[in-house]
């Protein structure tokens, strides 16, 4: 998150963050380097053309739930306005269960 405020301090707005490796990750499989785990709002626009696809099924999927604190006392301006965003902002939870394996059964 460090990272996130330090970015946004220059930006007059707060604009959704997006992760540097994730995009370097993604070009890199691209350019036909690999596969990668990366979240699916971030290369949603190359699944949609076809650049890139999923590797795997629903198993390969990893869900995640981010939580965000703070404390109490104020932050410095650019965290302020990043916890005002999140108040102002809420996402509906997209959680879904785990996919159970298969292993075992017979």
């Amino acid at each position: 998150m460090a990272r996130c405020f330090c970015d946004h301090q220059t930006s007059p707005s707060i604009s959704e963050p997006s992760s540097h490796l994730a995009k370097l990750l993604a070009t890199m499989v691209q350019a036909g380097r690999g596969m990668a785990w990366l979240q699916e709002n971030l290369i949603a626009d190359q699944l949609a053309s076809g650049e890139l696809v999923k590797a795997g099924g629903p198993e390969w999927e990893i869900p995640i739930e981010i939580h965000v604190y703070r404390p109490r006392s104020r932050l410095t301006p650019a965290a302020e306005a990043f916890w005002k965003h999140v108040q102002e902002h809420p996402r509906p939870s997209t959680v879904r269960k785990p996919v159970r394996s298969r292993r075992g059964r017979g």
